[in-house]
């Protein structure tokens, strides 16, 4: 009888337990990955809720448009994301985050998406807005492999803005500028007709620093320098007094004949930006995004981009590239499949635009416009300008120089301007020194 009751309740149990399961199939909310019962609630496969973090470089005006995206992309999906903005320490965080296998799940490359992140970052080819990357910044985040690293939401542009109506009124054609001779010839023109041929607001050092972004590839790295110096300069083996040299005596020859203005140790960047708004000088060297910063004092300025010229007249023309506002996720992230969705909504045409827009860059995917669409108008226009003939080139200072070197590049070039027509050897043999001290460091 015992074993009778016994078995009675076993078998109860058992067809107890064969409903449950059955109920908990059909209520379809077992989160399993790729399942409708994980679709926008923010939760794995596991069914824990997710929060990615996300490192930035932004300081100030980005920060509000990153965090209007966040939050859009946590309403949508149900994924957090945690903004983190170390701000000026954010190399040194992400040193140390390196060195102890502690790295976020997204981060901003700020340039160094190959030569410095590219072992700890997933290799995005297989991305669907990889297609859409500008041609023009491939190069630049592309590995030997062709593997790139980062979604490159906008792209910095360095080379020479310049003022089209100053050079019209000097019976200057841009387009015809395609040596430094021709360069040299334009300054002369725009000279005569009274204007101020080149700013350099140099009160920190830093902005003569900028023609060290735009003049050396065409005497040591671009496709046209036969004698080319890119091994050296990675190798440690470079001879600044066999080939830099020629550098410092063109910008010293701009010094000697006033092609520079008068206040070149006093002033700053900004004042470079109002006096090319304001048809005060033809032209300033560095980032792309001068010409928006122009336009706010001026916004009727007619203003456009110079490919930086070649040595010689068969060489190509290029402009220096770099990353603008570029986002990789970790190789080792716990989230893999929610960071690749949060990249995929930030290639989004409307979200990649509030990027661009935010930084007066220009964007890095080729279906996105800067709200303030002038600037992209200007380098398609540069572009066509060439057609076709011309380089892009990764940043000379970040590719080819020992980290640190920037501020050796504004001291060294500015000895130049201190003294014009004598510091030619005193400022090659001090960025001799500096390239050789860092480069064993």
């Amino acid at each position: 009888m015992k074993k009778r009751v016994l078995s009675l309740l076993l078998c109860c149990i058992f067809v107890v337990t064969l409903l449950m399961g059955c109920s908990s199939k059909g209520t379809g909310n077992t989160n399993t990955p790729g399942s409708e019962g994980n679709k926008d609630n923010g939760s794995n496969g596991k069914g824990e809720k997710v929060t990615l973090e996300w490192e930035t470089t932004a300081t100030s005006e980005k920060i509000p448009v990153y965090q209007e995206l966040i939050d859009k992309f946590t309403k949508e999906t149900g994924i957090k994301v945690e903004l983190v903005t170390p701000g000026n320490d954010y190399e040194t965080v992400m040193k140390t985050r390196m060195a102890s296998g502690d790295l976020p799940d997204i981060w901003e490359t700020h340039g160094w998406s190959v030569a410095r992140y590219s072992e700890y970052l997933m290799p995005l080819n297989d991305q669907k807005w990889f297609s859409r990357i500008d041609e023009s910044i491939l190069p630049v985040i592309s590995d030997k492999e062709d593997n790139i690293y980062c979604l490159p939401l906008t792209i910095g542009v360095n080379t020479i803005s310049y003022n089209k109506d100053v050079f019209k009124a000097a019976g200057v054609d841009a387009s015809a500028i395609r040596t430094w001779k021709d360069f040299d010839d334009a300054c002369a023109k725009i000279k005569a007709s009274g204007v101020t041929p080149i700013f350099l607001g140099n009160k920190d050092s830093s902005t003569i620093a900028q023609l060290c972004e735009d003049i050396p590839p065409a005497f040591l790295t671009t496709q046209s320098v036969e004698d080319n110096q890119k091994e050296a300069l990675k190798n440690g083996k470079f001879d600044f007094a066999k080939y830099w040299t020629p550098i410092s005596e063109m910008v010293d020859s701009w010094m000697q004949k006033g092609y520079f203005n008068k206040d070149v140790l006093t002033s700053d960047n900004d004042a470079g930006c109002q006096a090319l708004a304001k048809g005060e000088c033809g032209m300033i060297f560095g980032g792309g995004n001068n010409i928006l910063f122009a336009r706010t004092y001026n916004p009727d300025a007619n203003l456009g981009y110079l490919a930086c010229p070649g040595v010689n007249e068969d060489d190509v023309s290029f402009i220096s590239m770099g990353e603008g506002t570029c986002v990789g996720m970790w190789k080792d992230t716990t989230y893999p499949e929610e960071s690749k969705k949060f990249l995929e909504y930030l290639s989004q045409v409307e979200n990649c635009e509030k990027v661009a827009t935010s930084s007066g860059d220009i964007p890095g995917l080729k279906d996105v416009k800067n709200e303030d669409a002038y600037i992209t108008q200007a380098f398609r226009e540069a572009q066509t300008m060439y057609k076709g003939d011309i380089e892009y080139v990764p940043l000379f200072d970040r590719e080819y120089l020992p980290s640190g070197m920037w501020d050796d590049l504004g001291v060294g070039m500015t000895k130049l301007i201190m003294e014009p027509g004598k510091a030619v050897k005193d400022s090659v043999d001090y960025l001799q020194d500096a390239y050789n001290n860092k480069m064993i460091k």
